[in-house]
């Protein structure tokens, strides 16, 4: 990570950052803040779809109301920020369940990961199939071998996430977690159609993800094409999922130098591209973290 750290340095000491450059890029938000808000607003909808697939999961084996489900996302975001591979989140998140139901909690989490994963490889795929289209001579024949690749993971990830049987039998091979296994039965059923259910919400967030990210670059006066930011967009949602075994600050590295070199690439100004790839990460970590700050009492329901 201190790599990632160091290099995302090397990226934003080579930009033009002085007060001038900042003042008219703020000026220009402001003159578009409507992209700004829209952008904000559909922060509501992706944590909406996110406590849709959270409560269709461990209904299964403990109901949760709305605010329940949303303490546990919240706890699991806050956790997850300073833990790797996201380690924060899966405890966040079953704090609350009854002791005997904590790792079934970690297996849905496990699931649902594996859902939102998959959703940004097939967008990653769909994105690269249309670099294929547009990439200049020099690069086409990588950007065709990754979208074959990504094609097959695809396909691959289809299957694993209609097949797979979510087990917590892992629970007994971790000390801390092997009391909570309280279960005589070891694998979680879940029917096709739920599995559908989720998967539709994990692309749907995918979908709102990337309309967010377009909205604050519109808001930042990037007026890049839409098959261009679809790519673009998706291509650092693919990297820092795929890649997502890092903290706060690698996952906010990976963001950054992915779109500052590809957008960057195609010529558009790598300063505005950088401040508004800060701006969507801000907006969907930070604001749910300030939220959090604000009413403390969500945490204990």
């Amino acid at each position: 990570m201190a790599g990632l750290v160091f290099l995302l340095y090397r990226n934003l000491k080579a930009l033009n950052l002085n007060k001038e450059i900042l003042g008219k890029l703020f000026r220009v938000v402001f003159h578009n803040l409507k992209f700004l808000v829209s952008a904000i607003i559909l922060l509501f909808v992706n944590y909406y779809l996110e406590l849709k697939k959270w409560q269709l999961l461990t209904d299964l084996f403990e109901k949760r109301s709305s605010s329940q489900a949303l303490g546990d996302v919240l706890r699991g975001l806050i956790a997850g920020l300073f833990t790797p591979f996201m380690v924060g989140d899966f405890l966040g998140r079953s704090l609350s369940f009854r002791t005997r139901n904590k790792s079934m909690a970690l297996a849905v989490n496990f699931y649902n990961s594996m859902t939102q994963t998959f959703a940004a490889i097939l967008f990653g795929a769909i994105g690269f199939g249309l670099w294929v289209i547009i990439a200049e001579v020099s690069i086409k024949k990588i950007v065709t071998y990754l979208f074959i690749v990504l094609i097959l993971a695809s396909f691959a990830g289809l299957f694993f996430i209609l097949k797979l049987n979510i087990s917590w039998g892992f629970t007994q091979k971790i000390d801390f977690l092997r009391r909570y296994n309280q279960r005589s039965i070891t694998e979680l059923d879940l029917s096709n159609l739920l599995r559908v259910k989720v998967l539709s919400f994990s692309f749907l967030r995918n979908l709102v993800f990337f309309l967010q990210f377009y909205l604050v670059l519109l808001a930042f006066g990037l007026k890049i094409p839409f098959n261009l930011a679809f790519i673009g967009v998706n291509l650092i949602f693919l990297i820092k999922t795929v890649g997502g075994g890092l903290n706060i600050l690698g996952d906010l590295s990976i963001r950054e130098i992915v779109g500052i070199n590809f957008f960057g690439f195609y010529q558009f100004d790598p300063t505005a591209v950088a401040l508004a790839t800060f701006t969507i990460w801000f907006i969907n970590i930070f604001l749910p973290v300030i939220f959090m700050i604000i009413n403390p009492k969500i945490l204990k329901k």
